[in-house]
């Protein structure tokens, strides 16, 4: 007997702690999935007099429609069960235009649309791209005179200008019916859009870069590969006198885009001599403009040689005979003709070749 009720009391409570696990889990598990009502929405194009309008859905969560299109004085002129609609409506004037969606609730919108058999002409110019987008309404063909002797029946063209300037462009708008100009003045700021090609040449080791675009208004960007940079469309930079190859890239910029280029370019060992143990020093280094260059010259013995000064297009720019004698030898070079920029000197002799490079600035 004993046995019995202990048996009894220990399924009740097995019983009892079962319910209230599932109460806890009630309350403390994933709350019920709502039933969310649909959220009824619609829009339409074109909404001009002889053209048929079409009427897009944008509705979310409905499973189906009804459409009821009326006029002023609540007459039913269209019903429909589709998901999109067309309707071409008989006269110009107001009507109202009602979406009701249904997924096991109800949503309702209602819009009034205004059907216009006036023909506007109206546009836009795009000055970055020279696009022109078209805004009139209720018109089927398009005639364009873009001010410069050349016209255009597009409905968007596009029209690629010769020059900068202003201009005055019209556009006549037609339905075959009715038809509508419109004039406008307009500014053409650019005339292409940016090339980032670009043209080299080297002169012992410093290349000399061109960036191969006519538009003057650019704005450029150098990346030489060897650390340093540069902004002007016609630039140089100096590589190490061994040479190599270099990953040189340029950015082209205008307001309104940007071009890019990436080159890999061989640059030969620039220098055929070897200036690591020269005996000829140039002081000061960099020289200044209108001065004279103060050269040293450290010699072995007395021996006469040849000065040879070139710029980096590796023309000769100076050229004087000197005498050495044995140990220091110091001289004025005069560069008071010079501009600035980059120069290398040749001491050239029976015995002697020895060479520097300098540079005169401001």
């Amino acid at each position: 007997m004993r046995a019995r009720v202990k048996h009894s009391f220990l399924l009740l409570f097995l019983i009892i702690a079962f319910f209230q696990c599932l109460a806890q889990n009630k309350r403390n598990g994933f709350p019920e999935t709502l039933h969310l009502p649909p959220q009824s929405e619609f829009s339409w194009t074109n909404a001009c007099y002889k053209d048929t309008t079409h009427f897009i859905n944008e509705t979310l969560r409905g499973n189906y429609y009804w459409w009821t299109i009326f006029n002023m004085s609540m007459d039913t002129l269209y019903k429909s069960t589709n998901t999109n609609i067309n309707f071409l409506f008989a006269l110009p004037g107001t009507y109202y235009v009602t979406l009701e969606a249904h997924n096991g609730h109800v949503s309702l919108i209602t819009d009034t649309i205004v059907i216009d058999s006036i023909t506007k002409a109206d546009f836009l110019f795009m000055h970055c791209s020279n696009h022109f987008v078209n805004h009139s309404t209720c018109a089927s063909s398009f005639k364009w005179n873009f001010g410069d002797g050349t016209t255009s029946t597009s409905e968007l063209p596009v029209h690629q200008y010769a020059d900068t300037g202003h201009y005055t462009v019209s556009l006549i708008a037609s339905n075959g019916i009715n038809s509508d100009t419109t004039v406008k003045q307009i500014f053409v700021d650019l005339t292409h859009f940016p090339t980032a090609d670009f043209t080299y040449r080297q002169s012992h080791d410093t290349v000399f870069f061109h960036a191969v675009d006519t538009d003057k208004g650019l704005l450029y960007s150098w990346v030489f590969g060897n650390y340093k940079y540069g902004t002007r469309r016609d630039t140089f930079t100096v590589y190490p006198d061994t040479g190599g190859i270099f990953i040189v890239t340029l950015l082209a910029y205008d307001h309104c885009f940007h071009a890019g280029h990436t080159d890999t370019i061989r640059i030969k060992s620039g220098i055929p001599y070897n200036f690591s143990n020269s005996s000829l020093l140039a002081l000061p280094n960099p020289a200044v403009v209108n001065s004279d260059l103060n050269l040293l010259y450290n010699s072995a013995g007395a021996n006469n040689a040849t000065l040879h000064m070139y710029n980096t297009l590796g023309q000769t720019v100076l050229e004087n005979d000197y005498s050495f004698h044995v140990g220091l030898n110091q001289f004025k070079v005069p560069i008071n003709n010079l501009a600035e920029g980059i120069y290398y000197l040749i001491l050239q002799g029976d015995v002697i070749k020895s060479g520097i490079k300098f540079l005169i600035s401001h």
